[in-house]
């Protein structure tokens, strides 16, 4: 169950971070 939740937390932290970083990429592409 631990391992479960933080594998959890972990994907949401992976997807957070894209989400953060994918608007920084569109912009580098737009400059």
């Amino acid at each position: 169950m631990v391992k479960k939740e933080t594998q959890l937390e972990g994907q949401g932290q992976g997807t957070a971070l894209s989400l953060t970083a994918y608007p920084s990429f569109l912009i580098s592409l737009d400059a």
